[in-house]
């Protein structure tokens, strides 16, 4: 999905104090080849495919982790 010619994107903000605590903006690369742990495990080909293609009709269910059983 293309956004409308001349759009503008929504400005991010970013609390300094949280961003203090190690808050980053992964791209789509850094997701694929993280070392830590990231959820869900498939983010990168999801955020893709989204980009590509669009949001699909309905909210998507990304799944339930229990970190104590999924490692």
């Amino acid at each position: 999905m293309t956004p409308p010619a001349g759009a503008t994107p929504p400005a991010v903000r970013v609390d300094p104090v949280e961003a203090g605590f190690g808050h980053h903006w992964w791209t789509v690369r850094e997701l694929a080849t993280a070392d830590a742990t990231v959820r869900p495990r498939d983010l990168a080909a999801r955020l893709t495919a989204l980009l590509r293609e669009g949001p699909g009709p309905v909210p998507l269910h990304l799944g339930d982790v229990n970190d104590d059983e999924d490692r």
